[in-house]
């Protein structure tokens, strides 16, 4: 558990109240340069800690009718952004499906907070 970012992605969240989206990685642009400025679009939970972590988030081409598709880079490593985010963030399988599968506002905060707090994998249980 990287209890550092689990911090910064809950601390950013909270600053900004206009930033978290839970539908798309990316919402206002193409694509987000790695430490460009937060203005203009939202992100999700795994957008948030990719960028946080020092990578650009960019929209990849999809056939038209399906979802979207994003992808981060630096200038090491190109992938997707929920298997960067998840291995950034060192969650176990059921948190990061829950947490990044377009969860409400309140339950993302509810489960960073649990994580912020030691908690080794979220009680989803308690979260209403």
């Amino acid at each position: 558990m990287n209890r550092d970012l689990v911090h910064k992605v809950l601390r950013t969240i909270k600053q900004r109240t206009n930033l978290l989206t839970t539908d798309d990685v990316l919402l206002g642009a193409d694509r987000l340069e790695a430490r460009a400025p937060l203005r203009g679009v939202t992100l999700n939970v795994p957008g948030i800690a990719v960028y946080l972590s020092g990578y650009a988030i960019e929209r990849v081409t999809t056939s038209e009718g399906q979802e979207p598709e994003f992808e981060v880079s630096t200038d090491h490593e190109t992938a997707a952004v929920w298997d960067v985010a998840e291995r950034l963030l060192g969650l176990s399988t059921t948190d990061t499906e829950k947490l990044f599968g377009s969860p409400t506002k309140r339950a993302v905060l509810a489960a960073l907070e649990q994580l912020a707090a030691g908690a080794d994998h979220v009680n989803w249980s308690s979260i209403h």
